[in-house]
């Protein structure tokens, strides 16, 4: 049997940590190296299975939602995947995700749903205070909509 090692850069930005998405037989798996990147193993059968349902869950790419475990690297691990996949990203129902002061960021490219879940942001030791949680970011281009120069609350025109 061929197994095929794929390696992805999947998440580079100024403001959080690099993540690599190494397509590899076994469990998903989360963890870090020690130059602190997150390195993400996914099989080629669970990216087919993400991919044909359009979506992943946190607990998909390991993340506990017990309250208590640090989810962070996960929830950043997730939202990687599902940018470089264009998948959206569904929170587990009733899950609570504790997030440490590590310095992060989940940069949200994708439709995101966070549902039910709930998030304890533990601030006690921030690494980095300009660090966000989360970023929301497109790959839209921008443009100017002409002909309207205000918005306001129930306008005819």
């Amino acid at each position: 049997m061929l197994f095929l090692n794929i390696f992805v850069l999947a998440q580079s930005d100024k403001s959080s940590v690099k993540v690599i998405i190494i397509s590899k037989a076994g469990k998903n798996r989360v963890c870090t190296n020690k130059e602190g990147e997150i390195l993400l193993r996914v099989s080629i059968q669970n990216i087919k299975k993400f991919k044909k349902n359009g979506l992943v869950h946190y607990s998909d790419l390991g993340a506990k939602g017990d309250g208590k475990t640090d989810d962070m690297d996960a929830i950043v691990a997730t939202h990687a995947f599902a940018n470089k996949y264009k998948l959206s990203v569904k929170a587990d129902s009733r899950h609570t995700y504790y997030i440490s002061g590590k310095s992060r960021s989940a940069i949200i490219k994708t439709d995101t749903d966070f549902g039910t879940a709930n998030f304890i942001i533990d601030d006690t030791n921030v690494q980095n205070i300009k660090t966000n949680v989360f970023m929301v970011k497109s790959e839209l281009i921008p443009f100017d909509i002409n002909g309207i120069y205000t918005l306001k609350k129930i306008k005819k025109n």
